[in-house]
């Protein structure tokens, strides 16, 4: 069984979690602006935004945030 730091240092897992990521940013970020201006809006800032992306491209889905737009 390989720790964390010993998968870190494969270059394919090490690429995965950059792109993986790079998308939760991103994605995050376009989302605020949208549900910004609804005022039943959950997702208020990148933070939550962030939190959003990543716990939907895990699938893990705690549904603490959603979108309402």
């Amino acid at each position: 069984m390989h720790t964390l730091p010993q998968l870190l240092q494969r270059t394919k897992v090490r690429r995965l979690f950059i792109i993986l990521f790079t998308f939760a940013i991103f994605f995050g970020s376009l989302i605020v602006p949208i549900e910004s201006r609804n005022p039943e809006a959950n997702i208020r800032n990148y933070f939550d935004a962030t939190w959003w992306t990543v716990t939907t491209i895990t699938t893990v889905g705690y549904g603490d945030y959603v979108p309402v737009t």
